[in-house]
């Protein structure tokens, strides 16, 4: 059995590293975190996400260019209400169907999402686990 970064540490090593889900991990950035995990083991400790923006931040130069969120995509884009969407949701991206934006109760709004999974219960999720699918998944999914 071979190492396996977490899905959880890959997500974010991703958003970190500013790359699109579903996109494989630059080698670089996969040997700095075992680096990072074989230090991390020896002192008795977890890695945490400051540590794995460290990674990132030592294997690309610096900070990346500041990722856009769904909010600025709706600011941007004329987006639908029930438009297809993929949310972040219990450690997988999955499909959704848009429903609004909820920011009332949150310091940041929240992203409302009827996720595809046999309920029929809006979500709240953070704008930066939301985007809108390309048109290649949209076919995938037989949508266009």
């Amino acid at each position: 059995m071979g190492l396996h970064i977490s899905e959880e540490h890959e997500a974010l090593l991703r958003t970190a590293a500013n790359l699109e889900p579903g996109t494989d991990l630059p080698k670089v950035i996969v040997d700095k975190y075992w680096e990072a995990d074989r230090i991390a083991r020896k002192l008795g400790v977890r890695i945490t996400n400051e540590m794995l923006a460290i990674v990132v931040m030592m294997t690309t130069g610096g900070a990346p260019p500041e990722a856009t969120t769904f909010l600025d995509t709706i600011k941007e884009e004329s987006v639908q209400f029930d438009q297809r969407v993929i949310a972040y949701f219990r450690r997988k991206w999955r499909w959704g169907f848009f429903q609004g934006v909820d920011s009332r109760t949150h310091d940041t709004p929240k992203i409302k999402v009827v996720i595809d999974d046999g309920n029929t219960e809006t979500r709240l999720i953070a704008p930066n686990k939301v985007r809108l699918p390309s048109t290649d998944e949209l076919k995938a999914m037989g949508e266009k």
